[in-house]
């Protein structure tokens, strides 16, 4: 379970980088003649449209906690069936 959580904050970080360094190309970008990045950006709804886009940061969060829901499944399982022998 605790690799599930270090897994998950691990996600989250790489997500707030990664948000952090387009705020500073889009920032960088108002100083040039086109702005690619915002252009894409405006063209995906801006992240407020799932039917755009959905973050993958967002998305890729779950897979930890389906572990360990998993990892919780397995254990009763385990436990319930080594109580019947």
């Amino acid at each position: 379970m605790l690799l599930c959580i270090s897994w998950r904050n691990l996600i989250d970080n790489y997500g707030k980088l990664n948000k952090a360094k387009f705020d500073v190309i889009l920032t960088l970008e108002k100083k040039l003649s086109a702005q690619i990045y915002q252009a894409e950006w405006i063209a995906l709804g801006k992240g407020l449209r799932p039917d755009k886009y959905r973050s993958f940061t967002s998305t890729e969060k779950n897979v930890p906690l389906y572990f360990g829901i998993l990892l919780i499944v397995l254990t009763v399982i385990t436990t319930i069936m080594n109580f019947k022998l």
